[in-house]
């Protein structure tokens, strides 16, 4: 096994920073030959690990012709040349000796750089002073000072990597007068040489090593050596048209592990990665020799005390980084004009040489499909707007061009438009699905299987999908009984005593359907007064959960009503027995004969840990609610057995709700015998994806079906494997999704529990806990949709030159479109907004408003607006230059005064802001709130799109490019107003300090309380307008008082929110980088009766949580995604409370305490109401006609239309004897 301490520094991964090369350490000599001979010693090894490798030269008469003679001794190389008459070693004979020495070749390469190979070098040879490789990812230059190709200085930076390069030695000459050195003096990464141009004083080569060496500033950036030539070569009298001199070259980066670690079989060595890697060459070093060797358990050096390197490339899938709608752009006067017919799409830069975007490919416009959405998800109302266009390679961005303007092509109303962008194949938008309601019960074998192909074609185009409507429901009725009668073995037997199942075997064919309810008026106390029941909502939850635990196991499935079944109260134990003495102390408890009064005293139930899952009330509840189901007591059974009258089994037990032996005399009462299967066969002849759903919980009346969902597959030789398997994904809902090939295939649904069936054989299921109830046959309990889905692998798609397929979603694999939406309106109501303008403008291109409030002000005025935001030059007219751009001021600054654009940045109610690349925005005691933060302010509708780019483009469309030739990204930015190093601005706190973190909160996206409100969300249209992308984003994290309460607000902060977050830079937060409550991370198919109600389609995308993609984040109190579960007051826990799914693996998610998932427990509830008929007086009368006997009634509520409620529950029973012949009811329900 390995040595854990050796791992961390004798492993390392390395990219050649987009060069294709991966540097290597080097040494040019002359072999004192004064330049007229060039040689370069190049270390085979790549990287670091070539610095250091030395060679010593000596010279000896070898007695005749021979070539010189070369040793290795472990990095350094001696080479021995021949000094006999006639028989000098030359040029040539170096090379050849360097060559044939398979020793040295393994260390270093030999190349004659300059000179004849017959050139003598054995002369004025530096005899035992050692010649070392360095510079390996060094950055360097190489000069002769205009003095000739025989001499050569060079200049190599003291740090490794990229710090080095750009550093600039600018050389000046001046008449000194007589002798003198030269000077040496650094600015900043410049070095200024001044050399001596006086007349027979000019500085020589050596002077320039001895003076940029001898000064410890320079030397802190560079060290200087004489490459080749002679020392005293005078420079001083040259042309400078070489100066300045940069250092360049050093591109190779090491890469830092986010983690690493020694895996636990000892043999493995685990590197993660911290960051997403870029396309590029890598190299892994695994250090064997040197002074950081990996060693085993042993102290053994690895692979024989040599070094290793394995190389590979990483040549990833092209992918969208930015889309610019309708885009805004500077002329060269500085005058604003807008594209109001373009999108401008901007692709990530592959920095492989020559593997760019296919730009046959790219400008193709079957790979770019614009539809208009008329505001919904529904695809099948959805018109395709064609386009042109036309990529440009150099800036990687493909034009967009329609007939018109976008607004014209929306239909130009006053409502705008809203468009959905998809990038990537060339797919049509899916068919309407078709239906099916079998005629006949699914069959449950293979070979009886409902074949669909009548109905379904999975491999049409476009795709389409089939929607199934059937049900779990026993064709044939179980007979037998399940184990767990009084009378078998294990069971103590004292009929007098007590009886385990009093409830008897089950002899009802199916699943039972009990009811429940809550309601307020259970009985009557020895006056005659009404009870009221005393439950708490804590009380209910627990009692729910001892339904859901009970149908979890048993052949019996529950649904909360009004007044029908059974009721469970917290109260007086004296409405079901008179005489029962009350108080503190047993009895805790009482159930009535019938089964559908359950009462838990109230006085023994009154602290507050009682109602707390597991807590006294639950189990009072869970063995009451048990008596009601037909349990009996079990009190030679341990106290983990709920029916025991123990109220709590001890400190050492872990109570099971229920226990072994409640679960067996259960299902002995109640069968788990729902034992149908419907199995449905399709066949595939291409490969795709395909999604398989089940909607029971989720139909617009939930059926009480829990569906588990199988996948076969056909194999050549006619046998049947399980592909997989799912029963809970959606709540009780199932859902699998995965890549399949052409075959057959066949799925199987039933209840969950009966998943153990075997499909060669008709009929072999048991053991399913829920389905249709036969008692009732105007409702259909086991009722079902299945939903088949199959998207066939597009047959194009955008690639690379290499042929790698898009990558649409991002997600690091090749494949998937990208989707953008956005919205368009009218130039009369688009708000141009650009601080650099002069005041008083009215939002139009030609006189945009100069301050952010005055224009959201106008857009809270006019419904659907957009408010366009932005960037400027600054004095200088420059975007590149971010520190003179104007700047955007919201907040307070510390004198407690307003900044210029005013206290808050809040989206008004249905407007979108739209911030172009270049917008600075500076903040205090601020944040941006997109939708509403109180219950009274409706700021619903309302998005906000950060459109950052990778790279700034000119006015005549070229990539801008800094002062060092680097790209200059296209971000906008979010920092303190104490930031100087970007934007200007006009704070009146002239003195203030430092930017700090924590001066600003962040962008607040928040759709709870519009959607608690049920205002309008565009999220529940499955439009996702919020969007930031490219920015950069820094100080954040502070306190922001919201709705009166103080609270830290992240940079980007989510609450019940999906917003796009993408190729941001957030740093020096004093709170997580980003945050979301856990309601953030809903997933959402758009299959759901919701979205379907308006129309049956199929959802092309769907939507797991906030969609985050290649962020980078660095100095923040976490560097991650912080899952909120603390309000803001912070005394109560966030629990999740729908379906979700972390899906974001670019960005590590914190959970600080556990984290709830709040389920559905108690099956549906009744949205019917019934008659209650628990308080109803049934007395006996005579003078009527009914004849003697037994009687109860049931009751119907009848509106002023005569519409009639489902019957209630029967009422008590009332036996008329004697003479009498009517009954009087009273006290009706209201």
């Amino acid at each position: 096994n390995l040595d854990p301490a050796s791992i961390a520094d004798s492993i390392q991964v390395t990219r050649s920073g987009f060069d294709g090369q991966f540097e290597r350490a080097s040494v040019l000599t002359d072999l004192g030959t004064s330049g007229q001979v060039v040689f370069q010693f190049a270390a085979v090894a790549p990287g670091e690990a070539g610095n250091g490798i030395s060679l010593v030269f000596t010279k000896s008469n070898h007695g005749g012709s021979s070539l010189p003679t070369v040793t290795v001794s472990g990095r350094q190389i001696n080479v021995d040349l021949n000094t006999n008459s006639g028989n000098e070693t030359t040029a040539s004979d170096l090379l050849t000796a360097m060559t044939n020495s398979a020793a040295a070749s393994s260390l270093v390469t030999t190349s004659l750089e300059l000179g004849n190979l017959l050139a003598r070098v054995d002369q004025n040879v530096s005899v035992g002073a050692p010649l070392t490789l360095a510079g390996a990812n060094h950055a360097k230059v190489s000069s002769s000072f205009n003095a000739g190709s025989n001499v050569q200085l060079s200049f190599t930076a003291a740090q490794t990597g990229l710090a080095g390069n750009g550093i600039q030695i600018a050389v000046t000459k001046v008449d000194r007068g007589g002798p003198a050195t030269p000077r040496v003096t650094v600015s900043g990464r410049t070095i200024n040489l001044e050399l001596n141009s006086h007349l027979g004083n000019e500085t020589t080569a050596q002077e320039v090593v001895t003076a940029v060496n001898g000064n410890a500033t320079a030397r802190a950036l560079v060290t200087a050596r004489l490459n080749f030539g002679s020392g005293l070569t005078k420079l001083g009298n040259r042309t400078l048209t070489f100066s300045p001199l940069r250092l360049a070259g050093a591109n190779d980066v090491v890469i830092q592990p986010g983690h690493l670690e020694l895996a636990e079989n000892g043999r493995e060595v685990i590197f993660r990665f911290a960051d997403n890697l870029p396309d590029d060459r890598y190299r892994i070093d695994i250090l064997g020799a040197g002074a950081n060797p990996l060693l085993d358990e042993n102290g053994l050096p690895f692979n024989g005390g040599r070094d290793q390197s394995v190389e590979f490339r990483l040549d990833l899938a092209p992918r969208v980084e930015a889309v610019v709608p309708q885009p805004i752009t500077r002329t060269s006067t500085g005058a604003l004009q807008q594209a109001r017919n373009q999108i401008v799409v901007y692709f990530n830069h592959d920095h492989l040489q020559g593997d760019t975007l296919d730009p046959v490919k790219a400008s193709d416009p079957s790979f770019y499909k614009l539809y208009l959405t008329k505001g919904t998800v529904r695809n099948t109302d959805d018109t395709l707007i064609p386009a042109s266009v036309s990529f440009d390679a150099t800036t990687e961005t493909a034009t967009l061009t329609f007939a018109n303007d976008l607004q014209q092509l929306a239909g130009n109303t006053a409502a705008g438009g809203t468009f959905r962008l998809r990038i990537g194949t060339d797919e049509a938008i899916p068919a309407v699905p078709v239906t099916l309601t079998p005629q006949n019960d699914p069959g449950s074998s293979f070979d009886t299987a409902l074949d669909l192909a009548a109905n379904w074609s999975p491999n049409a185009s476009p795709s389409q999908s089939i929607v199934i409507s059937s049900s779990i429901a026993n064709a044939n009725p179980y007979l037998l009984d399940f184990p767990g009668a009084s009378d078998e073995p294990g069971h103590r037997e004292i009929p007098s005593v007590q009886d385990h199942v009093p409830g008897g075997a089950d002899d009802r064919p199916g699943i039972t359907t009990i009811p429940y309810n809550f309601r307020l008026e259970y009985g009557f106390d020895s006056r005659n007064n009404v009870l009221l029941n005393s439950i708490t909502e804590n009380q209910k939850q627990r009692a729910r959960e001892v339904f859901e635990l009970y149908g979890n196991y048993l052949g019996v499935q529950f649904i909360e009503t009004a007044s029908q079944g059974m009721t469970i109260v917290t109260g007086d134990l004296r409405a079901i027995n008179p005489t029962i003495p009350t108080g503190i102390g047993a009895p805790y408890s009482l159930s009535n004969a019938q089964g559908d009064l359950v009462i838990m005293e109230l006085q023994d139930f009154n602290q507050p840990g009682d109602d707390i899952y597991g807590g006294d009330w639950f189990r009072a509840a869970f063995k009451e609610i048990g008596r009601a189901l037909g349990y009996g007591p079990t009190t030679e059974l341990p106290g983990l057995s709920l029916a025991v009258d123990t109220q709590n089994p001890g400190p050492t037990a872990e109570p099971i709700f229920p226990g072994d032996a409640d679960v067996l005399h259960g299902q002995f009462m109640y069968r788990p015998e729902s034992n149908d299967i419907d199995l449905y066969q399709f066949t595939l002849t291409q490969t795709g994806r395909i999604s398989i759903e089940t909607f029971a919980e989720r139909q617009a009346n939930p059926s009480l079906v829990d569906t588990v969902i199988t996948l076969y597959r056909e194999n050549a030789n006619g046998t049947h494997e399980l592909v997989a398997r799912n029963d809970d994904y959606y709540s009780n809902d199932s859902f699998l999704e995965l890549e399949l090939g052409p075959g057959k295939y066949f799925v199987g649904v039933s209840a969950s529990g009966n998943n153990q069936y075997n499909p060669t054989i008709e009929d072999s299921g048991i053991g399913g806990t829920t389905g249709d109830d036969p008692s009732t046959p105007n409702i259909d309990e086991g009722a079902y949709e299945l939903r088949l889905n199959f998207r066939p692998n597009a047959d194009d798609s955008l690639t690379d030159s290499t042929g790698v397929v898009f990558d649409g979603d991002a997600d690091g694999v090749p494949g998937g479109v990208h989707n953008f939406w956005f919205r368009t309106q009218s130039a009369a109501r688009t708000l141009i907004v650009d601080k650099s303008a002069p005041a008083g403008g009215n939002g139009s291109l030609a006189a945009p408003y100069s301050n952010l409030q005055t224009a959201l002000t106008a857009a809270a005025a006019q419904p659907n607006s957009i408010v366009r935001i932005v960037g400027n030059g600054g004095a200088d007219g420059d975007l590149t230059t971010e520190a003179d751009n104007d700047a955007y001021e919201i907040g307070f600054n510390r004198l407690g005064n307003q900044l210029a654009d005013g206290p808050r940045f809040e989206v008004p109610k249905d407007v979108t802001v739209m911030i172009d690349a270049g917008a600075v925005f500076k903040l205090r005691r601020a944040m941006v709130a997109v939708g509403s933060t109180a219950v009274n302010v409706d700021h619903s509708g309302a998005s906000l799109q950060v459109l950052g780019t990778p790279r700034l483009l000119t006015a005549n469309g070229q990539v801008a490019r800094d002062s060092n030739g680097q790209v200059v990204e296209g971000s906008v930015f979010f920092t303190s107003i104490h930031d100087n190093a970007i934007g200007d601005d006009t704070n009146a706190d002239v003195s203030h300090p430092a930017a700090l973190p924590g001066d600003w909160g962040g962008i607040w996206y928040r759709n709870d309380i519009d959607s608690a409100s049920k205002r309008f969300d565009w999220e529940n249209e499955g439009i996702y307008l919020n969007v930031v992308n490219h920015a950069d984003m820094r100080y954040g994290g502070g306190d922001v008082i919201v709705s009166g309460v103080t609270q830290p607000v992240a940079p980007i902060h989510m609450t019940d929110s999906r917003p796009t977050v993408s190729y941001n830079t957030i740093t020096g937060s004093a709170d997580a980088a980003m945050s979301a409550n856990p309601d953030s991370f809903k997933e959402t198919s758009f299959h759901t009766t919701e979205f379907q109600q308006r129309g049956a389609f199929t959802a092309d995308y769907t939507r797991v949580g906030p969609d985050i993609q290649f962020n980078h984040l660095t100095d923040n109190s976490f560097n991650a995604l912080f899952v909120r579960l603390r309000t803001p007051a912070g005394n109560d826990l966030e629990t999740l409370t729908v379906p979700g799914r972390f899906d974001d693996t670019d960005v590590v998610h914190v959970i600080a305490e556990n984290l709830l998932i709040e389920g559905v427990a108690g099956g549906p509830i009744s949205q019917v109401a019934t008659p209650p008929t628990q308080l109803v007086k049934l007395d006996p009368l005579t003078g009527g006609t009914l004849p003697l006997g037994t009687y109860n009634y049931r009751l119907t509520y009848v509106d002023a239309q005569g519409n009639e409620s489902p019957a209630s529950d029967p009422s008590r029973d009332i036996t008329l004897t004697g003479g009498q012949t009517a009954v009087l009811l009273s006290q009706l329900p209201r």
